[in-house]
């Protein structure tokens, strides 16, 4: 092997490759969300079809995957922000929560309250 080749050896570097970066369960499960926005709840399964579909995941791979993708879903129900609509367990459906909407006050233009004594 040459001194002047651009391998990893030749830079003092491991012969292994980095791996590239894997996409987290996280995003997978909020991305099935939305762009499966037609549905307002989405199961296991559905989730599983579309991780299967759009990350060319099969078999084994998606085995694997579909154990951290369950794990997800239990820490984000019981932190809230997944809501269980129907079943027990992972075997229902879920949606995400609802976002509280704030009201705008006009600026500038407060309601004046006014204070009345009782009379005696």
């Amino acid at each position: 092997m040459n001194a002047s080749s651009s391998g990893y050896k030749a830079q003092g570097l491991s012969s292994h490759r980095p791996k590239p970066k894997s996409i987290s369960s996280r995003t997978m499960v909020t991305k099935a969300f939305k762009s499966l926005n037609s549905r307002k709840t989405l199961s296991l399964a559905a989730i599983r079809n579309f991780v299967s579909e759009n990350y060319n995941l099969f078999d084994k791979a998606l085995k694997l995957r579909m154990g951290y993708i369950k794990r997800y879903l239990k820490k984000s129900l019981e932190s809230g922000q997944l809501i269980r609509v129907r079943g027990k367990g992972l075997s229902g459906s879920f949606r995400l929560p609802k976002k509280k909407r704030r009201r705008q006050t006009k600026t500038g233009k407060k309601k004046q309250t006014t204070t009345t004594r009782n009379k005696r």
